[in-house]
């Protein structure tokens, strides 16, 4: 019943054929197989996408190019803020560039 209402979308998650193919399995010698088949296969598939977060995060901060990034983006920073902190009265004006009245 559940899976008539769900599959009556646009977006099927599991084709006729599939359907078709599990139902055959019922009051079969496989039967009882199947149905432990089934719920392994689909209790797996959810432990791997709950520890798949897990898995990316702990890549990322193990992988010695995450370290150089950060190295490098730090740097840029403070690059960014020596400059903005720089008074502009400070700064030299641009080559060739006059003030008004100078001739």
């Amino acid at each position: 019943q559940i899976i008539v209402e769900r599959e009556t979308g646009t977006e099927r998650l599991l084709s006729n054929e599939l359907l078709e193919s599990i139902v055959r399995f019922y009051g079969g010698m496989m039967q009882e197989m199947m149905a432990r088949y089934l719920d392994e296969s689909v209790n797996f598939f959810v432990r791997r996408q709950r520890e798949w977060p897990a898995s990316v995060q702990q890549f990322v901060e193990n992988n010695p190019m995450t370290a150089l990034l950060r190295q490098n983006l730090e740097s840029w920073q403070r690059v960014q803020e020596a400059f903005l902190a720089e008074p502009r009265a400070h700064r030299k004006p641009a080559h060739g560039k006059r003030k008004r009245g100078d001739k």
